[in-house]
């Protein structure tokens, strides 16, 4: 998915049939300037995300800054198994359309899951 200023949302539910031993949510981003130039330090992007489990509560890193010696790349999050529907809410610095030829920022989550048996 492409980063920009507004929120992206998404979903997974955890079953309480699964019976799992632990979740595992895995984030990437990636942030680009045109010509594949990519500075070796400075600000790359801003990042804000957040990770609300079906009690309310939050998890994740919130609002960042993303330097481009320091990326967002696998960043591993272990969570509780909190059976039902969690929400991600994601968004950050990017443009989108033509914008995204000059800056852009993508990002991708997994989640996985190891089930008691």
């Amino acid at each position: 998915q492409n980063l920009s200023w507004e929120i992206n949302t998404h979903s997974f539910v955890i079953e309480s049939e699964w019976e799992a031993k632990y979740v595992e949510l895995t984030l990437s981003v990636v942030y680009e300037l045109v010509g594949g130039n990519q500075p070796s330090e400075g600000p790359a992007g801003t990042l804000d995300f957040s990770l609300i489990d079906p009690t309310g509560g939050e998890h994740g890193e919130g609002y960042e800054i993303v330097t481009w010696n320091n990326p967002v790349n696998e960043r591993l999050l272990v969570l509780p198994p909190i059976y039902g529907t969690w929400t991600i809410k994601i968004s950050g610095s990017g443009f989108e359309g033509v914008g995204a030829l000059v800056y852009s920022g993508n990002y991708d989550i997994t989640v996985e899951s190891e089930r008691l048996n």
